[in-house]
């Protein structure tokens, strides 16, 4: 135990951050969604046609680094985020309750610590997660509709619940950072050349993310609707509840649509290799 707290120690020696002032977040969250929203979208739309007189970019070793650097990265948030957060859950004596609504004063263990700095860098991870889109262009290869959809809406969403301090936005980190851990680490081991087995659970993984959320949205608005210990009272509820439970929801729609389509298109090209094989064998006795 000493010896991974010893581990640990970077991630506390990190600047403070104040909850309630987020540097650019607390303050310009809307104008930078509103500015980097139609930039993306213009990358997304456009990009591919101003590619087309030129030849594919490799980048096979820049993707690489890329996806190395926002693997650590999402470690780094995630252990940062989730040990402080589950503490002081534990502590709380419910954990389910406190997890959603971080019922607590903004003076309290909950809100002040260097999980918020982590917090904070998961707000401008978003930002910088837009980076995947470019080498997607650069290379000249399709955008898809939930690639592009789910980069902008959680750009945009992250950035409000921060902004609005709602109790589920750092579950909703913890979750995020954790997946694209495993995704991310998963894209870098790929280019090397070799497909994980383990690939098709980064889908599954992402489907229970999605579950969880609406789970976690679902529950922060029955406790918003019963009890007066929900934080973010002042700051757009209704808006916080809509978005949240629709979000997560067409997320899990959309991944569990490209997970049927991948994995039952791998499934029948397996069959239509064995019987090509087993065709080829009858026909050379």
């Amino acid at each position: 135990m000493e010896y991974v707290q010893l581990a640990l120690q970077p991630l506390w020696n990190v600047p403070e951050i104040n909850v309630r002032d987020f540097p650019i977040i607390s303050t310009q969250w809307a104008e930078v969604a509103m500015v980097a929203t139609p930039l993306y979208l213009g990358l997304v739309f456009l990009g591919p046609r101003l590619m087309k007189p030129f030849a594919p970019f490799e980048l096979k070793y820049p993707m690489m680094l890329w996806n190395l650097a926002l693997s650590v990265l999402s470690l780094f948030m995630f252990l940062g985020i989730s040990i402080p957060t589950f503490e002081a859950a534990i502590a709380s004596g419910s954990m389910w309750y406190h997890i959603v609504t971080l019922d607590a004063d903004y003076d309290q263990p909950t809100w002040v610590g260097p999980h918020i700095f982590w917090m904070w860098l998961f707000g401008l991870s978003k930002l910088a997660e837009l980076g995947d889109t470019v080498f997607l262009v650069l290379r000249k290869r399709p955008v898809p509709f939930l690639h592009w959809y789910h980069h902008t809406t959680v750009l945009s969403f992250t950035w409000f619940a921060m902004w609005a301090l709602a109790g589920p936005g750092f579950m909703f980190a913890i979750m995020n950072s954790f997946v694209h851990v495993v995704m991310y680490f998963y894209y870098f081991v790929s280019g090397f050349g070799w497909r994980p087995w383990w690939g098709k659970y980064i889908t599954q993984l992402q489907m229970a993310q999605m579950v969880m959320g609406v789970a976690c949205s679902v529950s922060w608005t029955y406790y918003w609707a019963t009890s007066s210990g929900t934080r973010m009272n002042k700051y757009y509820p209704i808006w916080f509840i809509s978005t949240s439970s629709l979000m997560y929801a067409s997320y899990f729609y959309l991944f569990l649509q490209f997970y049927l389509d991948r994995y039952k298109a791998a499934a029948a090209h397996k069959a239509n290799k064995a019987a090509a094989a087993a065709a080829a064998a009858k026909k050379s006795q």
